[in-house]
């Protein structure tokens, strides 16, 4: 192994940090009703044979399912293998072992243990060099061409038309060419299988809800534009001594109303957004970033919002939405599930429904709204130089199964007629053996699918559907209602080391005077009329240099 690498690595161990988070990631129940499951048309980039278990390859051969195969191939999955509480082993998961009889492969499935730093357990991997075949985790572009170069995993670029043609068509549709950009190195190198998904329902992780009873007894109707929301939260605040709650992990949540202005992101994070010429921007040099700041100080000073944010957490906001000193809540879809169900069972005529994003007039799109930055979930499977051309092969071909109709049912729902059935529309329900499991539904689902937490495979639209409850559904469809949010979303960019560095060099002390100064301007400690100060400061510490980092492989991913 290269020096480059075991010399990073080894940095990390010393420096006991962990190199990828898994923010978002993590399997349990919460994560299956907050509406981050993720979507997929599963007709696209479709090239099954018949039996929807097949694929046809670039030289014109099949691959059928199961393989005729007695390789056994090992996987690092980090913590995501995601058994069921009650359920000891893979070879006692209906759908792990279900998986072994339909592709014909033996996986010798490996994680970390529960507890332990999934993070350094990953760098173990190849400072160790005790590599399986193929490797779970959110591999960065940067990180993969350093594992390319190091030679320790297998440049798929070749290989992938020819093994993977289910995954490789859908990386080829036109619907999907943001997606095979990101998937692929500057110069065209593919270096993993990604998990996927598509479709806005399954990005929009977040948003705002609204107690309809009491727009209803103030004759008010449902808010749209920012001076709306002012009107509401004026009449909450005079006649239920209510306000705006949200907690400190998603203060980004302020930034919700930036659509209102037209702005393209947050109050107090600096996020990167492309604007509608293509040039990269932060929402903080946007001529429409002072007029959000005025109404964010403005709606403080009025006690408009709640005076805890910066310290609150979700069962905080809970609270405060059941004792009803909230009137609007920013949160997570399952937290707003949470609140919702609270209300229903403490019956005190609490109606709480989901929200618009404000717009800057009615009928006109939000630019700003709670997702996830892009289709591809930033999880990639890798498979290392430790294994052979042939396993290489056998590998591929067992990771386009699931990028096969069948094997995408199976990722998602497990055996047709066991834990799932289609109803008369064709929707995916489960049956009574996911429904009625003792430990819950959820753990359930952790038995008969694969998707419950991260794999390199399609997650469906139905998935979604089927795993949110009436309420989630309803309100992620309205939060994600009329938006071009992502559209001015930036996609992962793989940076040179040398501009890497730089970059982040210049990067840290300006996110950290942004996230300082804008809370500053919001509670009025700084009048918001320093504005133009504050932006020049952010051109005097190198915003420009940072931008234009951006900009030069922004444009180079264009071109891919």
């Amino acid at each position: 192994m290269k020096k480059k690498l075991l010399k990073k690595m080894v940095a990390v161990l010393l420096a006991g940090t962990m190199v990828m988070g898994l923010a978002g990631c993590g399997g349990d129940d919460t994560q299956d009703t907050q509406g981050t499951q993720a979507s997929v048309n599963t007709e696209a980039g479709q090239t099954e044979g018949s039996g929807g278990g097949t694929g046809e390859t670039a030289e014109g051969g099949t691959i059928s399912y199961p393989m005729d195969t007695d390789t056994e191939l090992s996987y690092w999955c980090g913590q995501f293998i995601d058994l069921a509480e009650d359920v000891d082993s893979w070879q006692d998961s209906p759908f792990h072992s279900g998986l072994v009889d339909k592709t014909g492969v033996t996986i010798d499935w490996r994680w970390a243990t529960v507890g332990s730093d999934v993070g350094q357990s990953y760098q173990l991997l190849w400072v160790d060099r005790e590599l399986p075949n193929m490797v779970l985790y959110q591999i960065s572009s940067n990180e993969a061409r350093t594992l390319l170069d190091d030679g320790l995993i297998w440049d798929l670029t070749e290989y992938l038309p020819k093994y993977a043609p289910n995954y490789w068509a859908w990386l080829n549709d036109p619907a999907n060419e943001a997606e095979r950009r990101e998937a692929m190195l500057d110069d065209g190198t593919f270096y993993s299988v990604a998990s996927a998904k598509e479709g806005l329902y399954g990005q929009v992780y977040m948003g705002p809800i609204i107690r309809q009873d009491w727009l209803d007894e103030c004759n008010l109707e449902m808010p749209v534009t920012l001076e709306d929301w002012e009107n509401v939260l004026t009449a909450f605040k005079e006649n239920y001594n209510a306000n705006l709650s949200f907690f400190t992990a998603i203060m980004r949540a302020t930034g919700g109303i930036a659509s209102g202005t037209g702005a393209y992101g947050f109050a107090n994070t600096a996020d990167f957004r492309v604007d509608n010429d293509g040039n990269i921007v932060i929402p903080q040099i946007m001529p429409e970033y002072k007029e959000m700041m005025e109404v964010l100080a403005r709606w403080w000073e009025n006690g408009l919002i709640d005076m805890d944010a910066l310290s609150n957490n979700a069962d905080a906001v809970r609270q405060k939405a059941l004792s009803g000193s909230a009137g609007i809540v920013f949160a997570e879809a399952g937290t707003c599930e949470q609140i919702i169900n609270d209300a229903a069972a403490e019956g005190n005529g609490a109606n709480w429904v989901g929200v618009s994003f404000p717009r800057t007039a009615p009928g006109d799109p939000t630019t700003m709204i709670g997702i996830t930055a892009t289709r591809l979930t930033g999880y990639h499977t890798v498979i290392t130089t430790q294994t052979s051309e042939e396993d290489l092969i056998t590998a591929l071909r067992w990771l386009d199964y699931g990028w096969t109709k069948e094997g995408q049912m199976y990722w998602n729902f497990g055996e047709e007629g066991v834990s799932y059935t289609l109803d008369e529309e064709g929707h995916p329900q489960w049956t009574e053996l996911v429904t009625g499991d003792p430990l819950g539904v959820g753990q359930g689902r952790r038995k008969y699918c694969g998707v419950t937490a991260s794999a390199s495979v399609l997650q469906l639209t139905a998935y979604g559907e089927a795993n949110n409850s009436e309420v989630v559904d309803n309100i992620i469809k309205c939060w994600m209602d009329n938006t071009e949010s992502n559209e001015h979303m930036l996609p992962k960019l793989e940076l040179s080391d040398e501009d890497h560095d730089r970059y982040v060099e210049l990067w840290s002390p300006i996110s950290t005077y942004i996230s300082e100064e804008s809370l500053k301007m919001m509670i009025g400690e700084t009048p918001v009329s320093n504005v133009d100060a504050f932006v020049d400061e952010l051109y005097n510490l190198g915003l420009q240099e940072v931008l234009d980092i951006q900009q030069k492989y922004y444009d180079e991913f264009l071109l891919k």
